[in-house]
């Protein structure tokens, strides 16, 4: 056997065998950004469309009797109800803001390096990573908060991935139904996973298109 085919050769093993780890890697990190996605507008759902979140206020009653009557005056129970949804939703969010911003930002850069190996081993598919890079940059963009802010403050900037006070504030103008919140706490995390989803499916292009190249049938599994 020719030694230099034999070193070709082995070349390619190495090259695919990297695809295949960071293909398990991609898969993990989107999983993790489509769950943060699916916190998201889970929080904003229960807050707008359910009375978990916002039992009467005894403050607002005070402030306007003609509340008293109808409805009834909040039990302790509902209050203390009420205060463990909002802990546990707020919490929730933090935590899906800060893993959701990780893990599209992961995404992007294991993209990039996988258009790197394919271009750098001529694996084929480089055009539709390519598509997978400018579709995560995109979601990367939108999860990103823009909005100058101060360092304590820079997870109520403006973007995708929003906190609970992003919500109740919201809910105090009394916008929490209007087309803006709508666009804001609904759209714009749809709008990432459906960014996350066409490079996914681009991604699928791509790695089915490498599979059919001769030389990288047999190694990819077996590495």
């Amino acid at each position: 056997m020719d030694h230099e085919d034999t070193d070709n050769r082995e070349l390619w093993r190495e090259h695919l065998a990297a695809l295949d780890c960071l293909r398990h890697a991609k898969n993990l990190f989107l999983a993790l950004a489509l769950a943060a996605v699916a916190c998201h507008l889970f929080a904003w759902i229960v807050f707008t469309y359910t009375d978990r979140l916002r039992p009467l206020d005894p403050i607002t009653l005070q402030s306007d009797p003609s509340q008293t009557a109808s409805p009834p005056w909040p039990s302790d129970q509902q209050l203390s109800d009420a205060q463990r949804w909002k802990t546990a939703i707020d919490s929730a969010l933090n935590l899906a803001g800060f893993v959701g911003r990780g893990a599209v930002l992961i995404l992007a850069g294991l993209f990039l390096i996988l258009l790197l190996i394919c271009l750098n081993a001529r694996l084929g598919g480089a055009s539709r990573l390519a598509a997978c890079c400018v579709w995560t940059l995109t979601a990367l963009a939108v999860v990103v908060p823009w909005v100058r802010t101060p360092a304590d403050a820079v997870s109520h900037a403006a973007s995708a991935f929003y906190t609970f006070r992003d919500l109740d504030d919201s809910f105090g103008r009394g916008q929490e139904r209007g087309f803006i919140p709508l666009v804001r706490f609904g759209l714009c995390p749809l709008f990432v996973a459906a960014c996350l989803v066409a490079a996914q499916i681009s991604f699928r292009e791509a790695y089915n298109r490498i599979l059919k190249v001769p030389t990288a049938r047999l190694p990819i599994h077996e590495v």
